[in-house]
């Protein structure tokens, strides 16, 4: 019998009952030619450049993505109100403090006599009064060092106490006195040193107090006028021991 005959017959068999019977080769005999297919260590083998593969966000995704810009918004939101509301608060300090710095000059003069009030916060200008008058109504403690001041010293004293001028650098004199008040509050020797007052008006700064240890005043003012804030342009200071009462010092700074 014929071989290509049984052969026929035997694919014909297979083909019939849906079996396979070609072997997993590299060739495929078709008509009695080879021809090649790729194996699966082929395609295992490819580059993964040739396959593209589209990563599309889903649709919780973007869902999720919306709510978290959305909530973003409102805390920007929140924090705008914030700072709108500490600016405001921040100005209604300001013009409390700007609003108090006239009346505390004013309830000064008037306490010592010198001035009146016209009724609209502004103060009148008055006569200067003379050193020697000024050192009559001057506190105990500090007579016996005013009394010694030097000749520029003492015009700085009447100029300071006496002359009562428009209140056109209130707020410059007010912060000088509150960076003189902080330095000596912050310093070293802060321990070592009673500040009792400072005062500064048309151009004139006193300060005045009680040391409790010597010298510790003076080493404070050497430190103040290293600052750059503090660009005074004469300063007198001197000292003395009340029986006792302990060791005043008085200053007087020009600006």
């Amino acid at each position: 019998m014929n071989i290509k005959f049984i052969l026929a017959g035997l694919l014909g068999i297979a083909t019939g009952y849906g079996l396979s019977t070609l072997p997993i080769t590299d060739e495929l005999i078709d008509n009695g030619k080879a021809k090649t297919i790729p194996s699966i260590n082929d395609y295992a083998e490819q580059s993964d450049n040739d396959v593209i593969v589209e990563n599309k966000p889903s649709n919780a995704t973007l869902s999720s993505n919306v709510e978290t810009e959305a909530q973003l918004r409102d805390v920007l939101a929140d924090k705008d109100k914030q700072i709108a509301r500490l600016q405001q608060e921040l100005a209604a300090l300001t013009d409390k403090i700007h609003s108090q710095a006239p009346h505390h000059s004013s309830n000064f003069h008037q306490a010592e006599g010198l001035g009146a009030d016209k009724g609209d916060g502004e103060q009148l200008r008055v006569q200067a009064i003379s050193f020697e008058q000024l050192l009559e109504s001057a506190e105990a403690p500090y007579v016996s060092m005013l009394s010694t001041l030097e000749p520029e010293a003492k015009d700085l004293y009447s100029t300071l106490h006496s002359n009562v001028e428009e209140n056109s650098q209130v707020e410059r004199d007010f912060e000088l006195e509150m960076k003189i008040q902080d330095f000596v509050t912050l310093h070293s020797l802060a321990n070592e040193v009673e500040l009792a007052s400072v005062i500064c008006k048309n151009g004139v700064c006193e300060a005045k107090g009680k040391e409790l240890a010597s010298y510790s005043w003076q080493r404070v003012m050497n430190s103040m006028l290293q600052t750059p804030w503090s660009r005074f342009l004469s300063s007198y200071s001197t000292a003395d021991q009340i029986d006792d009462q302990g060791e005043f010092f008085y200053t007087l700074m020009k600006y």
